[in-house]
């Protein structure tokens, strides 16, 4: 399981339709980032903080971290990020 951020939103007109794109950061085992693009993933938007797991098959599942784990007024620091990068793990 990986811990991942909305870091980017494009949409894109295509044939009469629009299309919005989120952009996901993550970094793997190797701490190596990447960088995955979901298509019409409306419920994400930039700054959510998401669960990534990866199945055998290689598909990436996605799930966001309830926004009731943070309290909204207050800000995430570095030291936070970093205890919850090793909780995860």
């Amino acid at each position: 399981m990986y811990l991942g951020v909305v870091s980017n939103t494009i949409t894109k007109l295509n044939e009469q339709t629009l299309e919005r794109y989120v952009s996901i950061s993550l970094c793997d085992r190797a701490n190596k980032l990447i960088k995955i693009t979901l298509k019409n993933a409306k419920e994400f938007k930039i700054g959510d903080l998401l669960f990534v797991k990866i199945d055998e098959d290689g598909v990436y599942n996605f799930e966001k971290v309830l926004d009731l784990v943070f309290d909204k007024d207050s800000r995430l620091d570095e030291i936070f990020l970093f205890q919850f990068f090793n909780l995860i793990d």
